[in-house]
């Protein structure tokens, strides 16, 4: 067993979900020796250089911070091999890493994956999953090969997946007990056996564009509101109004069987009830393009959209 607290430990990370994990670690009094992440970016529209959420907390935390553009050249395997580290972290860093670099810490390179692999494997397992509508999800912890998240198995945390959970409240979620199951990890390195992933029932989880956010309201009702949930608060499933962009967020599911004589993505009443294929939704917050999201009230006190209005969505 291992006091992870004096793991000479590397961490590699991006996100938010990676900013989660690395302050529960802080919190445990598990500092990384260096941090790894990707280049700050001009973002926004001045155009301001912006370091990734994890560079931000690690300007903070006072952690020395490493921000490679490429890591495949000679001099970026050798200052990843002198930090001689016993284990390197990796959560949703965003670039791949090489077999030289998988092997240079004692232990390799662990991965923090928040689904029950081999499903999900990918870019966006949390949103995809709730998307699908499956009811039970959980975190992997593996040891990392050069395939994309197919590495043997460490440790697995069933979690079930709440019928009305957004994707937000999924990822706040996941996070925090990825960073309890990461923990446990870091403490029983050498005592731990990789067990390999099953072959059957891999699916990739691909990364989320704009035109793949756009709503199709002649799919069944809780396969359009699973859509919607699963990208809020952002960035939001979307239809078109009155040619601008309206986001959906969180909707309200009626009653299956209703479908009415009207062509999917009718508005349906006063209160914004929208048609699909085989049932109704109305949405709890929205935001029209342009302007802050809202509750459905507000929107109602400020927009008009006449009964019988199509919202524009994907085609079948």
């Amino acid at each position: 067993m291992h006091d992870p607290q004096k793991l000479r430990l590397g961490f590699m990370g991006t996100s938010e979900f990676a900013v989660a994990v690395l302050e529960r670690l802080l919190a445990a009094n598990i500092r990384p020796l260096i941090i790894y992440t990707q280049p700050s970016k001009a973002r926004g529209r001045g155009m301001k250089t912006t370091p990734t959420p994890i560079g931000a907390t690690a300007e903070v935390e006072n952690l020395d911070v490493a921000m490679p553009d490429d890591l495949t050249t000679p001099d970026a395997a050798q200052q990843w091999t002198d930090y001689a580290l016993d284990v390197a972290v990796v959560v949703s860093y965003g670039m791949k890493l090489s077999a030289n670099f998988l092997a240079a810490p004692r232990f390799g390179c662990v991965n923090v994956h928040p689904s029950l692999l081999p499903r999900w494997r990918g870019a966006a397992p949390l949103q995809r999953a709730i998307e699908a509508g499956d009811t039970k999800g959980g975190i992997s912890i593996i040891q990392m090969d050069v395939g994309i998240d197919t590495g043997p198995i460490l440790i697995q945390t069933p979690l079930a997946i709440p019928k009305d959970i957004t994707g937000g409240e999924w990822h706040d979620h996941t996070a925090q007990q990825s960073a309890n199951s990461l923990i446990e990890v870091l403490a029983h390195l050498d005592e731990i056996r990789p067990q390999p992933q099953p072959v059957e029932g891999a699916c990739y989880a691909r990364m989320f564009t704009k035109s793949s956010l756009e709503i199709d309201f002649h799919q069944p009702a809780e396969a359009v509101a699973n859509k919607i949930r699963a990208f809020t608060p952002k960035p939001g499933a979307w239809c078109r109004w009155n040619q601008k962009r309206l986001r959906l967020f969180s909707v309200k599911v009626f009653a299956q069987n209703t479908l009415k004589k009207v062509e999917s993505g009718t508005i349906l009443d006063k209160s914004l009830t929208i048609q699909t294929a085989d049932g109704m939704i109305q949405p709890k917050l929205l935001q029209l393009e342009g302007r802050k999201m809202m509750a459905i009230s507000d929107f109602l006190l400020g927009q008009h959209i006449p009964v019988g209005t199509i919202l524009k969505g994907k085609s079948p």
